[in-house]
């Protein structure tokens, strides 16, 4: 599932985000699903996030993972990255972090080929707008997921 904050994340509206996103959860049947599932969180049109939030955050990320879905984040702009380095959470936050929903996108596929080779749904949730897409998932190129390791080191270097 792809979720999207069009806007800042502060003090004042943090909790009905992250509300709105286990509602979201809970309404996709998400939580009936067998094995690890993927959240997407696409970061593009947040401008800011404090520290309050950023704390809500890593809250929010370890109770997903206790749920057994893994958060992952794309988009971040240099004040999200600024912040999380501020807050010591880069260091966890890193591997989860992509320059693009695309690339999050592929490492999932990536994932799940690993774990399965045979079709899945993915619910993808964006724009107000609901649709299923169907991904066909195989073998992983390797020569591909080291191009994605690459572009995810330079992205968090810079």
């Amino acid at each position: 599932m792809v979720c999207r904050a069009d806007g800042p994340l502060f003090f004042a509206n943090v909790h009905r985000v992250f509300d709105w996103i286990r509602n979201e959860l809970n309404l996709y049947t998400f939580k009936s699903a067998q094995g690890e599932r993927y959240l997407l969180l696409d970061l593009g049109p947040v401008s800011t996030i404090d520290t309050t939030a950023m704390t809500m955050l890593d809250d929010f990320c370890e109770e997903m993972a206790r749920a057994n879905i893994v958060l992952l984040f794309s988009n971040a702009n240099n004040r999200f990255l600024h912040m999380l380095r501020r807050v010591n959470l880069f260091t966890k936050f890193a591997p989860r972090m992509f320059p693009s929903t695309h690339d999050a996108v592929l490492k999932f596929e990536t994932s799940v080929a690993e774990q399965k080779s045979h079709t899945v749904d993915i619910e993808m949730e964006g724009l107000g707008q609901s649709s299923k897409v169907k991904a066909e998932l195989g073998t992983t190129d390797d020569s591909r997921a080291r191009e994605q390791e690459e572009a995810l080191i330079s992205y968090k270097i810079s």
